[in-house]
């Protein structure tokens, strides 16, 4: 009888304890980086069975660098991850300054917050692993997206496209320039924002001619459903139906890239890809610096 009563007290406690160690179990800390100083790929830890990875990063003695969120499916080539800012509900692949964040991770072996760009400070990360959740970034949900992070250019330059934005309805599109050069006084820069369909490409956003010095920002707002039509930048904007067919086989051409006037965009149907283009023109030395981020919804 004594044994039989130590054996149904050892069930009722396991009965019990059982829901908080398995609690335990749906999460796994780690440290990706601590007080890093470099541009680094920081622990790079196995995620097989996890579903999500939450990070939470600090800054200090103004450091500057980008975390890029990536994922290993075959446990050696990464790829670009979407991970959510828990703050903002944006959703992007980089992440600068301090934040918090939720990445998918299911089919993925391992996970990094690799930095880049940093010139100065330090920062620290860390998060858990999770199981037993699922849609933690939703494509459908829209987010922001990095088009061009900070750069400087002093030559007519085409970017890196980005892909997936046609699922989207509209595209909020924000030019960011810190810095433009105009030491000769005849230095323009003129940022086009470009869609493609894998055959034809022409222009979404032409953004005003930048030719002044100082820090400016522009926002274009472009609606997928709309009749296509181009809108200037006068107030209010004045809209002109395109034509029904574009001629876009030629750069500068007829309807090709680059040739939106000056502060119009272009609402209407966008391709899978999105790219931008900056033209400079004029005698210079140090150019431009400008970042471009898109918000999809």
């Amino acid at each position: 009888m004594h044994l039989w009563r130590l054996l149904l007290w050892r069930i009722v406690l396991m009965l019990v304890l059982w829901p908080g160690l398995v609690a335990a179990q749906q999460t796994v800390a780690v440290t990706f980086h601590t007080a890093e100083a470099t541009n680094a790929n920081g622990t790079t830890p196995t995620v097989i069975g996890f579903d999500a990875v939450s990070v939470q990063n600090t800054v200090a003695s103004s450091w500057d660098g980008t975390f890029n969120w990536e994922a290993s499916f075959d446990g050696t080539n990464f790829v670009s991850v979407k991970c959510r800012n828990v703050a903002t509900g944006g959703v992007s692949t980089t992440a600068v300054g301090a934040g918090a964040y939720v990445c998918p991770l299911t089919g993925a072996q391992s996970f990094r917050a690799r930095i880049s760009g940093r010139t100065t400070g330090t920062t620290t990360a860390s998060g858990r692993l999770i199981r037993g959740v699922s849609g933690v970034v939703s494509d459908d949900t829209g987010g922001t997206f990095t088009l061009q992070a900070s750069v400087t250019r002093a030559v007519t330059t085409i970017g890196t496209a980005i892909t997936g934005l046609d699922r989207f309805k509209t595209l909020v599109v924000t030019l960011d320039i810190t810095a433009a050069e105009r030491d000769s006084g005849d230095e323009t820069y003129d940022v086009y924002v470009v869609t493609s369909d894998g055959v034809s490409s022409w222009d979404l956003v032409h953004f005003p001619q930048v030719a002044t010095t100082g820090a400016k920002r522009y926002t274009a707002t472009i609606v997928h459903d709309l009749l296509p039509q181009r809108v200037t930048t006068a107030v209010p904007g004045v809209a002109s139906n395109e034509s029904g067919t574009l001629k876009t086989d030629t750069q500068g051409s007829d309807q090709g890239t680059r040739t939106l006037v000056a502060g119009t965009i272009r609402h209407g149907p966008w391709g899978s890809s999105v790219n931008h283009h900056v033209v400079i023109a004029g005698t210079v030395a140090t150019g431009i610096t400008y970042s471009i981020t898109i918000m999809a919804k």
